[in-house]
């Protein structure tokens, strides 16, 4: 592990992204997407659907409270629309809900 001496000072912790926490990438990569969604959606959204992954630059969301489907519908243009707007370069473009499995 190599050590920089950055002008700035100390930087938080995951503010380089995951990948400066050397982890693999296939890990880093499915953390960025948590982090991003956590971010734009806040924690209490976020707690009601998980990422299922990013397709095409398209993220998959899926709700996990059936009841909040509906809400998620009408937020999620809001949502798209902050992870375009605080991550310019995200591979993110849209942000859709997918089905759940049924049980």
């Amino acid at each position: 592990m190599t050590y920089e001496r950055r002008a700035g000072g100390f930087e938080r912790l995951g503010s380089l992204g995951a990948r400066s926490l050397g982890l693999p990438g296939g890990r880093a990569r499915a953390l960025d997407l948590e982090s991003a969604w956590l971010h734009a959606a806040g924690a209490a959204l976020a707690r009601r659907a998980r990422v299922k992954g990013l397709r095409r630059g398209i993220l998959e969301i899926e709700v996990v409270d059936p009841a909040w489907r509906g809400a998620f519908v009408r937020l999620l243009p809001e949502i798209g629309a902050r992870i375009a707007r605080e991550r310019p370069d995200s591979p993110i473009r849209e942000v859709r809900l997918v089905d759940a499995p049924s049980r």
